[in-house]
């Protein structure tokens, strides 16, 4: 078996490159590196202690809003709709046309409004990491890093989790959702990712 150490260091090479490689052109030219930092490196900068009481450490995102955006942009539209009708009223199969309209529209505002709020959710214990539903035990995972990369043209940042795996997958999770948790949801992530690592049980593959 391909010592571990010597493992990672080549898929963290693979995963540097891969990174490098998407920068832009003028980037490249004057050196900018990707932004990757091991995650025992960021939980230096926490300020205060993390609870290490707790048998396992939750960081939620729940979604309200999305629903509620996307309702009230279709009763906009209704409204527009009773408005038109208002100002110039429509007769036979318009008026069918119209009404058929308002009825789809008005199920699908309703339906969005009592739809469950999308629900992300990141748990870490010292068995293993679960992000949403996807299950890694601590025996199966190499290195843990938090990537910033620009997205394309524009100023936007987005955050990922990159977990660098024994079966030599490089595994990315995006955290943008979660950064409304906490101003830096990196560090406090990083630094229970370090303590639940490093309390490991080592009996678990």
């Amino acid at each position: 078996m391909q010592d571990t150490t010597a493992l990672k260091e080549k898929l963290y090479d693979k995963f540097w490159l891969d990174e490098y490689n998407k920068l832009d052109w003028l980037s490249q030219c004057v050196d900018v590196k990707p932004d990757i930092t091991e995650t025992s490196q960021l939980a230096k900068k926490i300020q205060s202690p993390i609870d290490n009481t707790i048998q396992q450490k939750t960081f939620d995102f729940i979604d309200n809003h999305s629903n509620k955006k996307g309702a009230f942009f279709l009763w906009l539209i209704i409204v527009l709709i009773l408005y038109t009708i208002r100002q110039d009223p429509p007769s036979g199969e318009k008026l069918t046309g119209y009404i058929a309209v308002l009825i789809l529209l008005s199920i699908w505002a309703i339906s969005l409004l009592n739809k469950k709020p999308a629900k992300q959710q990141i748990t870490i214990s010292d068995r293993e990491l679960i992000f949403e539903n996807t299950r890694y035990t601590w025996g199966k995972i190499l290195g843990t890093y938090i990537l910033k990369r620009k997205s394309g043209s524009s100023k936007t940042i987005l955050y990922y989790l990159v977990l660098i795996l024994k079966d030599e997958r490089i595994v990315y999770h995006k955290l943008n959702n979660f950064l409304s948790y906490k101003t830096d949801i990196t560090i406090d992530l990083s630094a229970y990712i370090e303590f639940y690592k490093n309390s490991k049980r080592e009996n678990i593959p």
